[in-house]
This record gives structure tokens, C-alpha cells and sequence, in this order.
């Protein structure tokens, strides 16, 4: 049987197309003589089913909520209701394609798990479930990082924005040292430098040296970038002095286990303030500052500045935005 060209391509435009793929699922009913088809994936181990695509819709009954994991066709108590075919087979799932009401009087070869329609049909599922589950990992991030009462973005490994804080949100709005392009990627307002090295590959290992971005007239903005694991490869924040967020200390005390003075060192850590700076604010010696910087690194297993921001932007403390 020769292989639909404009069938393949209805499925493969529905990747992004949601109606596009409920028409290419009306031409493989058509294309085979069935009145309609059911396409339904199961996890390979549990038999429970993860996804149920038909057309017509309500033809999704008919895959059953859990079947049993070694099952190669999806049987039912009458042969005439259609015929099943399992598509793929792997211990993290199986595909499973009901042809609804087949007509067994058609001169047809029953396609097979080779059947060209079968190949194209498994590629555009596959390419469509990592679509969605990309727009799934964008929305956890924009409702994750939104309230983060710090201005904190989040990078792919290109250096784009995947996802900002609404205090990262109103620098950027301004002239804070750091801009976005017309596709997203974080640069250097000054020089026009993306931010991440798309050639690096970001390691756990190392965080970005502090990158101080002048400001006229104003006080030097300081950027903190640091790798990390995720949908995100990197975890930017812009520290201004002269928009701190404002942290519960106390959440902080209680969060990290150190005591009230530290919280507050590890609060101004976060500002981007230098030590000599937070000594002055808080009225205590450099060497004083040191020691409770030390005692937080230690409390809290981490080794750096950028580190001990990634854990306090995740404490229940950085979620409390002040408007």
C-alpha cells in the first residue's frame, strides 16, 4: 500500500497543531477502512495508561484505564468492534492502535509495526509528548519562579530567559546593565555579550565569577550566574542595591538552622553586598562578618555566595514577595 504523503504530513504538523493531528488520526481511520481509531499509551511496567488519543473522541472508552503489561493486542468481548495493534513495546511503555469498526470486506493488508503509516505515526507521538511535556516544564518555571522575592532568571544553555521573577522583570524593564534580544537571550547591555557562553557546557563544579554591569549615575549592578540541573541550565540573579528584596529573616533562621545574625549576613550575601558593606550596615567588624559568612557556609554544606543563593531562592523565605 503506498504511503499518503499529505497523511504524513497532517501527523507530523500536528506535533504543534492539535487539530492538524486529530485530522491526521481521520485519514488513518480512512486510509484502513475504519470508522475510527484509538491511540493509547501504557506504562511498561504497571499496565496503567498514560495517554488516550481517538477520533471520533468518544471512541476513548474503549482503551481500557490499565492493562496488563505483556498484553499485545487490546482484546474485547466482540471481534467486530475492531481490531488492535501494538505498536511499541519497552519497559517504560507501550503504544497500542485500535482500528474502530474495521471492514473486514475491504481488500486491505492489515498494517503491521513496520507499516510505513506505523513509523510515522510512533516518530509524530513521540516528537508531540516531548512538546508537551517542554510546555509543561515552562509553565512549572513561570509559576515557580514568578513570586521568587529575588530577581531571579532562569536560563537554557544558549543563555535564552526560560523564565523570570517579577523583580528580575522590573530591572530589566530599566536600564539595570543587562538586556534581552528579540529571541530571549540574556546579554550585556554594554557590549552586547550574551551573558552564557553557548559553547560552554555548564558544570556543577564552578560558578561564574560575580559580573559587575555599571550603571550611570547609579550603583553597579552585580549579576551572580551559576549552573545547575533541570530544564534549566542556569540560574542568573541580579543583585541592586538600590532595590534589595526584602527577606523574613526569621524563615531564613529557621530554614538554613543558623541563628538571627547569620540570616542576616546570608540576607545581605544576597543583595550583592561585599563584606566591608554589610559590616558598616550591620554595625560589626569585618572579621565578624567573615566568621558568621563562614559559620553559614558550614551550616548550610555550601561554598560560595552564588551557591548559598540558589539554596535560600528555594527556601520558604524567598517565596514571600513584598509588593
Amino acid at each position: 500500500m503506498p504511503v499518503k504523503t499529505r497523511l504524513i504530513d497532517e501527523l507530523y504538523a500536528g506535533v504543534l497543531d492539535s487539530q492538524a493531528w486529530q485530522e491526521g488520526l481521520r485519514s488513518l481511520a480512512r486510509e484502513w477502512h475504519a470508522s475510527g481509531v484509538v491511540l493509547a499509551s501504557y506504562d511498561g511496567a504497571s499496565g496503567d495508561r498514560l495517554r488516550v488519543e481517538s477520533e471520533p473522541a468518544d471512541l476513548a472508552a474503549l482503551a481500557p484505564a490499565t492493562v496488563h503489561p505483556r498484553t499485545t493486542l487490546m482484546a474485547t468481548s466482540d471481534a467486530r468492534l475492531g481490531r488492535s495493534l501494538c505498536l511499541e513495546r519497552s519497559r517504560e511503555r507501550f503504544v497500542l492502535l485500535w482500528l474502530a469498526g474495521r471492514d473486514e470486506g475491504a481488500t486491505i493488508r492489515d498494517p503491521d509495526a513496520q507499516h510505513p503509516l506505523v513509523v510515522h505515526l510512533l516518530r509524530a507521538l513521540q516528537l508531540r509528548e516531548r512538546v508537551e511535556s517542554a510546555h509543561v516544564r515552562s509553565s512549572m518555571l513561570d509559576a515557580s519562579v514568578a513570586k521568587v522575592n529575588l530577581a531571579l532568571l532562569l536560563l537554557d544553555a544558549r543563555g535564552v530567559v526560560l523564565a523570570r521573577s517579577v523583580l528580575a522583570g522590573q530591572l530589566l524593564a530599566g536600564d539595570c546593565g543587562v538586556t534581552t534580544d528579540a529571541g530571549g537571550t540574556l546579554r550585556i547591555a554594554a557590549t552586547g555579550e550574551p551573558v552564557v557562553d553557548p559553547e560552554r557546557t555548564p558544570t556543577r563544579r564552578a560558578a561564574e565569577l560575580p559580573l559587575r554591569l555599571p550603571r550611570a549615575g547609579r550603583a553597579p549592578l552585580t549579576l551572580l550566574l551559576s549552573p545547575q540541573a533541570g530544564p534549566a541550565s542556569w540560574m542568573a540573579v541580579l543583585c541592586d542595591p538600590e532595590c534589595a528584596p526584602q527577606f523574613d529573616l526569621a524563615l531564613i533562621a529557621a530554614d538554613l538552622g543558623v541563628s538571627a545574625r547569620e540570616a542576616e549576613v546570608a540576607a545581605h550575601l544576597c543583595h550583592g553586598l561585599a563584606p566591608a558593606e554589610i559590616a558598616r550596615r550591620m554595625r560589626i567588624s569585618i572579621n565578624t562578618v567573615r566568621s558568621h559568612v563562614k559559620a553559614v557556609y558550614g551550616k548550610t554544606g555550601t561554598h560560595s555566595r552564588v551557591a548559598l543563593i540558589r539554596r535560600i531562592a528555594t527556601s520558604p523565605a524567598a517565596l514571600l514577595r513584598r509588593d
